[in-house]
Parts: structure tokens; C-alpha cells; sequence
């Protein structure tokens, strides 16, 4: 990971995840298998985000998450419901903790925002390897 911090008025978006420990692949590769849709989708978004400068962005698409404790999230729509990347900067990377979908009134998984806490509270205690995502 490099060290230098994202400037937010810099255009790019270069993502991270979280890995266990010697496990081969990362939390959000993981979820994604088996939604190739939202896989594709997913990346459409991050190619055009990484166009622009993040105080550009649509709120729709990143935004701040209400008492996230310093969470943000990536949005993008596959399959009828909204997928969604929770997760945090850190070293010009914005490194995703949790992936949930979100349908009218259900999250899942129906815990998301204390479970992409943890993860994030886990990574800083060096329980996760943070790696590289490729969209």
C-alpha cells in the first residue's frame, strides 16, 4: 500500500480489501461470487468515479455514512437492490470492510453497520491483511 494521502480534489479511486490472514481471497471478492452482475456493474462505477476529483461525486454513488464512525460507502444498483461497499481511506486507498445490499426496508446482512465497525476496528488491530481489490 503507499504511503502518500488522497487529495479528495485529485480524480481517482484506487481500492483496497480486507483479507484474512493467508486466506487467498478478500471479504468483498468473496460476496461477490455467484453476482457477476453486480461484479460488472460495480466496476462501471469505479471507472467513472476514478474520472473525478471525489468532491465531484454524487452523493447517490459515495457518501459519509450517518454514524459510521469515519465509514463511507460505494453504491451501485445489480439484480433489483442496491449493493453497497462500506469502508474507509487510508493511504490513498479506500479500503472496503463489508459488502451488504440494501431493498426497500432490508439490509443484508440486517447488522451491517456494526459489522463493517468491527472489521474496520479488526483491520487497524492487525487482524486483516488489507489487499489490493481489483474492480
Amino acid at each position: 500500500m503507499p504511503q502518500e494521502a488522497n487529495n479528495p480534489a485529485d480524480p481517482s479511486l484506487r481500492l483496497a480489501e480486507l483479507r484474512r490472514n493467508g486466506a487467498k481471497d478478500g471479504i468483498i471478492t468473496i460476496w461477490l461470487v455467484g453476482h457477476s452482475e453486480a461484479r460488472a456493474n460495480m466496476r462501471v462505477r469505479v471507472g467513472y468515479l476514478a474520472k473525478f476529483p471525489r468532491v465531484e461525486w454524487d452523493k447517490k454513488h459515495f457518501h459519509k455514512i450517518k454514524n459510521g464512525d469515519g465509514l463511507s460507502e460505494l453504491k451501485w444498483r445489480a439484480e433489483g437492490k442496491e449493493f453497497r461497499a462500506a469502508g474507509y481511506d487510508y493511504k490513498g486507498y479506500f479500503v472496503m470492510v463489508l459488502g451488504f445490499t440494501h431493498k426497500g426496508t432490508v439490509y443484508d446482512p440486517p447488522r451491517w453497520l456494526e459489522s463493517a465497525k468491527k472489521n474496520r476496528k479488526d483491520a487497524t488491530d492487525g487482524r486483516w491483511e488489507l489487499v489490493e481489490f481489483e474492480a
